[in-house]
This record gives structure tokens, sequence and C-alpha cells, in this order.
């Protein structure tokens, strides 16, 4: 089988800057290995398909690798919890995380908790809990960001997104709730904001916290 290397270069554009020129960054760059590869290689633009008002990231890599996202409909949770090392059994719900740092109204101040690094010792106090008898296990899926499996009876995904980067930024934590009419669905929302709750007051207490607390960077 013939490998390849695939570069993707996201977030590359940019505007002129003055004191460059008015070249871009990456007019104004010294590239001799993006410029070797680009002479030896094959380049191309490529629009993602999505089906929202835009492309989301799992809908963008699976159209980066050929697959049609309409065709192949698997969502970021799954992607992140098995990316993380979680297996994933039939009935379980995956989800994708972040650690955000939030005021004492519960109102969110930053969405990647100033993009901590060390969550190892914040994990292991939330991993392992078990609410209602679904328990939940987690893994760290890189910096601010965690994998997290719902393992139990009774569980359905078709929940609302939590995260307040999703549209207009509220006061306090943005409640789940189901986005059917199934007692599963309305039984893992529930579910999943007593986890929120209870997480909060582990992690604001958390001695990690209290160290970070002292050095200013909550």
């Amino acid at each position: 089988m013939e490998r390849i290397l695939l570069i993707i270069i996201d977030g590359l554009g940019d505007k002129p800057i003055a004191r460059l020129g008015e070249k871009t960054p990456l007019e104004a760059a010294k590239t001799p290995n993006l410029d070797r590869l680009a002479k030896e290689g094959i380049c191309g633009l490529m629009e993602p398909v999505f089906t929202t008002a835009i492309p989301t990231s799992e809908e963008a890599h699976f159209s980066l690798f050929g697959y049609d996202p309409k065709v192949y409909s698997i969502a970021r949770g799954v992607l992140t919890a098995s990316g993380a090392g979680l297996e994933i059994k039939e009935g379980d719900v995956a989800l994708r995380g972040n650690f955000a740092t939030v005021d004492n109204e519960m109102n969110v101040l930053d969405r990647r908790a100033g993009r901590i690094k060390e969550t190892q010792p914040l994990i292991d106090s939330l991993n392992g809990m078990e609410i209602d008898g679904i328990k939940f296990l987690i893994k760290s899926a890189g910096v601010y960001r965690i994998g997290i499996v719902m393992r139990g009876k009774g569980l359905n995904s078709n929940i609302s997104d939590g995260d307040p980067h999703y549209g207009k930024m509220e006061e306090g934590i943005r409640k789940i709730v189901p986005l059917d009419k199934t007692s599963e669905a309305a039984f893992t929302a529930k579910v999943l904001n007593k986890f929120l709750e209870k997480s909060h007051q582990i992690l604001k207490n958390h001695p990690l916290n209290e160290k970070r607390k002292k050095n200013g960077f909550l």
C-alpha cells in the first residue's frame, strides 16, 4: 500500500500587515520546507461538506478524508472519547467536555480554563462518579479537553449541547435538555446536569484549583 503525507494548514489566511510591507504573515515568512513540499507534492483547496451554518470539527475532518458527513454521521463525542482511549459499548453515551472557569454566579468566564494543561488530578477526582445508576468514565483528550462516557441503563444521546460557545452566552451554566420526548433522553439530561453540578462542587475546592487561585490563574 502506498503511503502519503497529508498536510492540512488550518487557519493560515490572514490580512496584510503594514510593518511587513503590506504582506500577510505567510507572504513575509521564510518557508523553505513548505516550498519544497508544494513543489514536489500536490496542492489544492477543499471546501468541506457540512449540514449546519458552519462546519463542525467532525464534519470537516470526515470531509477531508473523503467521507460524506450526511452519510457517515458520527458526533464529536464518540470521536473524542474513543481518541482519549475510552472503550465505548452499546448503550453508552459518549461526550466531549472542557474544563472551564466560572464565577460565583456560575457565569462562564473562560470555556477553556486558561487552556489548562495539568488536568489529571482533576480528572481523577471525577472519574468513576456514579449518579442514579449511571457511571461516568473520564479520560484526558489533551490539555483542557476530556472524553466522557456515560454507562448504564436507559440512556439516550438526543440531548442538547451545554457549551455556551454555541449560541448566545447566558447567565449561569447552560442546562442540558432532552431533544425529544422520550423518557430516556429526559433521564440522560437530568443525570448529566447532576454530574455538572456535583463536578463543580468537587473542582472548586480541589487542591490543584486552590493552588491555581493563589498563583492568579483563577
